[in-house]
């Protein structure tokens, strides 16, 4: 699975160290969640998001570079419970 469009990240300290996270945190979510999983979308460069299906249902995998502006995200999404933005169904 190609990531190229996340090699904007590439020379950065933080974003190097997560580009070659990027597989395992992938197989971990994909486990973990028993997902199957489409092509990375490429129009983001702030993470890595691509379409997936968990128990038949249509999902997105947001792998998000840790940074202090993706950090809150999560809790963000958890407290809006889908309303008016997407529904968090796990986070890792």
């Amino acid at each position: 699975m190609g990531y190229e469009h996340l090699d904007v990240w590439r020379g950065d300290p933080l974003g190097d160290a997560w580009i070659d996270e990027l597989p395992s945190i992938v197989d971990t979510c994909t486990e973990r969640w028993s997902l199957t999983l489409g092509e990375p979308w490429t129009n983001s460069v702030a993470s890595l998001t691509m379409p997936a299906e968990r128990d038949g249902e249509p999902v997105v995998l947001k792998i998000g570079i840790p940074d202090r502006e993706g950090g809150f995200e999560a809790e963000a999404l958890r407290r809006l419970h889908g309303d008016g933005a997407v529904r968090l169904l796990d986070d890792h």
